[in-house]
């Protein structure tokens, strides 16, 4: 619910925010966004940068894994370890590390237990090999 939230939030503030005139405040509407969400979580500005980051990710370019995250077979954790493993991907190659762990139709699984039974760091070394 946090990340749908999260990225709603950053969809309808970018949506209300008046078109940038130069990169300058295009940065400060961004910190400001961040620093918003921050405050009301009560989180580092970090901390709530990766969150609209990861929110986003998931919102938009990782189905499998936001199901998965919403029915309770992997924890907040091995998202993170999912969005952290595609970014540099492109999308086909995106959506083939997710379906490999987490689509129970896919032709060639991962071996081994589930991925929402792995140790978050463990799930991290499989998808990374």
């Amino acid at each position: 619910m946090e990340v749908h939230l999260a990225a709603a939030y950053a969809v309808t503030a970018k949506a209300m925010a008046a078109p940038a005139m130069s990169p300058q405040e295009s940065g400060a509407q961004e910190m400001g966004l961040v620093a918003e969400v921050a405050c009301v979580l009560t989180v580092s500005g970090r901390t709530a940068g990766a969150l609209l980051s990861e929110a986003h990710e998931l919102t938009t370019a990782l189905p499998l894994t936001l199901s998965a995250l919403q029915a309770g077979s992997i924890s907040w954790q091995h998202a993170r370890v999912v969005v952290d493993e595609t970014v540099n991907l492109d999308p086909a190659g995106a959506k083939a590390l997710e379906a490999n762990f987490l689509d129970p139709d896919v032709v060639n699984p991962a071996r081994g237990c589930p991925a929402g039974e792995l140790v978050p760091g463990r799930f991290r070394h499989k998808a990374r090999a």
